[in-house]
């Protein structure tokens, strides 16, 4: 074309490739685009456009190229600064990105869609709270924007603020149901949090919007394990193709299933084949040194671990995990001093991974504990009792963690009419919805959580008359737990103050306990779980609370047993005393353990490590 022709057939031709990038047919608009800046190599709307489809069609140099000379040819252009700025981001150059979007948005600061971006760029950059802080501004123009507020769901969880950015990202998915990214950004913050329920329900939005999505499967696969939904995970894993059952993730969650149900022999096999697809890892490892204890003849797969360690590809939460496992099998073989030093390894990696530099506020945790006693008085419970559920299937078992729950379960489960829900988080993440600012309790929602509650139960057990809830944690709401279910009974199973606390430093755990990865902060919790649980023994009926020692249990078990069958106002059964046999699903650290005949050997582990405990020491 001659630059003599007139200026209406470049406006048709500017037109024509509008059309067709707006329909998709990207390599005709840039053959338009082409034609036109043979003879206008200046035009800044059809450079433009053109870079907008070198971007679309992922030619991201040729995109930098026409937004640079779009600007070269008119500096305060907006578009082509927010348009370089967005390929800069798509590209990795992220200083080069934020610069445009500043630009973009002191050009035209009135444009909430530049204003956004370079909130996206801030985030990709760490500056939170800046994002944040113009994230906000756009909300008040553009408050029904679902990808605005995901954004600031985004900025809240890298500020460690993970209720505001579940509360942004739930907004998010009431506006744009569809949105892929929403829903797992969700399901990982619900993870992370622990709240396993509402994980599963999210892992289930992502599935149904990615049916075809092996990744999107195994998430949830993995979500149920831990969650004690093992037969639920198997359903799964047969929806998924045989060909993404072959990788290494695929292997360590089918023996994760074969682990919990007992079959430790075709669980092994499954992780090592793992460790054979994907060598650089921890997970399987981890598994693999949980599943039976390990000997000294076992020192290669030491070794194995141990030079991982030093592998720069590896994770921070693969590289914990391997510490965990490297711990666990020193100690088996003896090694205490050596075990220690992992243990301290893994436990700085596990905080730094779910708390960075924030650290454990005793008065807050202090704070919050004082007002679960005030709120929580004989009072109250006298008062308020006779508004719960008149349910007794429920049976709670608390302590604090690794106490011992899972042993008391599988002897309360081994009886025929009571079955195990295993680790349930149902009232932890629900227990500050019932109460107003006044100390009021809404009977009303309360029974319809009830009501929620005993359905997800019956969800893992249709039949059994009881059902058991082992999640330790619930120490903290008995006065909740006993509202909701005046009826139900709780066991309280009571450990050596030392052997817990270094069970809980030496095991990985996924719940964000801030002070369970420090030994100090470990002591402070344990006197603090005494504290309130003096309170419990003072104001719950004697018939509610029944408090076991877990020394006695292992050392006398049949009158333990039997002590706890008659509190459930249960029929004695012989399969109480062969908690080992219990065919049931089993998640726990300890797996191996729990299939064996209940043992000694963990009471007074704490000896063992009598030169390595530092501050857990206060407790002896």
């Amino acid at each position: 074309m001659s630059s003599e022709q007139p200026n209406q057939n470049l406006d048709q031709l500017m037109q024509q490739a509008n059309i067709a990038y707006s329909q998709g047919r990207l390599d005709v608009s840039a053959k338009l685009c082409d034609l036109i800046l043979e003879s206008l190599p200046r035009n800044v709307p059809v450079l433009v456009l053109r870079g907008m489809i070198g971007s679309k069609l992922n030619q991201v140099q040729d995109a930098i190229q026409f937004f640079s000379r779009a600007i070269a040819a008119d500096p305060r252009s907006a578009a082509a600064h927010l348009w370089l700025s967005m390929t800069f981001q798509q590209d990795g150059s992220l200083e080069d990105a934020l610069k445009h979007a500043k630009q973009s948005v002191a050009l035209n600061p009135s444009d909430p869609i530049a204003q956004h971006h370079l909130a996206q760029c801030l985030i990709a950059l760490g500056d939170f709270e800046s994002a944040l802080a113009i994230l906000h501004r756009v909300l008040t123009v553009a408050p029904a924007v679902a990808i605005v507020h995901f954004s600031a769901g985004m900025a809240q969880k890298g500020l460690r603020r993970n209720e505001e950015a579940i509360k942004a990202l739930r907004k998010s998915a009431t506006l744009d149901p569809s949105s892929v990214p929403t829903f797992i950004a969700l399901r990982d913050l619900l993870l992370e949090e622990h709240r396993l329920s509402e994980a599963i329900d999210q892992a289930r939005s992502v599935v149904r919007l990615l049916p075809s999505s092996s990744e999107a499967k195994l998430w949830l696969v993995r979500i149920l394990l831990e969650s004690s939904r093992a037969n639920e995970a198997a359903m799964v894993l047969e929806t998924i193709d045989r060909e993404s059952l072959k990788s290494a993730e695929a292997h360590t969650l089918v023996g994760s299933i074969e682990q919990m149900n007992g079959d430790l022999d075709k669980a092994d096999a499954h992780f090592r084949k793992s460790i054979e697809l994907a060598p650089v890892q921890g997970d399987a490892y981890l598994a693999l040194v949980s599943n039976r204890k390990v000997k000294s003849e076992n020192h290669e797969l030491i070794q194995q671990m141990e030079l991982l360690t030093g592998n720069m590809g590896l994770s921070s939460e693969h590289l914990s995990q391997l510490h965990y496992a490297l711990g666990k099998a020193n100690e088996d073989i003896g090694n205490y001093a050596d075990a220690m030093k992992h243990f301290d390894e893994a436990n700085q990696l596990a905080y730094r991974i779910k708390f960075g530099e924030q650290a454990f506020d005793r008065r807050v945790d202090q704070a919050r504990l004082a007002k679960i006693k005030e709120t929580y008085s004989r009072e109250f419970l006298a008062n308020h009792t006779q508004l719960g559920s008149t349910s007794k299937v429920p049976i709670f078992v608390v302590g604090m963690i690794r106490s011992g729950t899972t042993l008391i379960e599988q002897i309360l489960s081994s009886h025929p009419n009571v079955g195990a829900a295993g680790e349930q988080s149902y009232w932890l993440d629900n227990q500050n919805v019932f109460l107003s600012s006044n100390g009021e309790l809404n009977s009303s929602l309360l029974i319809k959580f009830t009501e929620k509650y005993l359905k997800q139960l019956r969800s893992i057990d249709q039949d059994s008359a009881y059902i058991v809830d082992k999640m330790p944690m619930n120490y903290e709401i008995l006065g909740l737990l006993h509202v909701a279910f005046p009826q139900s009974k709780i066991i309280h199973i009571k450990r050596h103050p030392v052997d817990t606390c270094l069970s809980i430093y030496t095991t990985p755990n996924r719940t964000r306990m801030s002070w369970a990865n420090d030994k100090a902060n470990i002591t402070f919790n344990y006197e603090q779980y005494l504290s309130l649980m003096n309170h419990w023994r003072e104001v719950l009926p004697a018939t509610t609370l029944m408090e076991l020692n877990y020394e006695d249990v292992v050392t006398d078990l049949e009158s333990a047993a039997r002590q706890m069958i008659a509190f459930c106002n249960l029929d004695w059964d012989d399969a109480c005393l062969s908690p080992h046999r219990n065919e049931r699903t089993v998640v726990t650290p300890s797996v191996w353990q729990v299939r064996q005949p209940v043992y000694r050997t963990s009471v007074a582990r704490w000896q063992k490590y009598r030169e390595h405990l530092g501050p857990l020491a206060h407790l002896l």
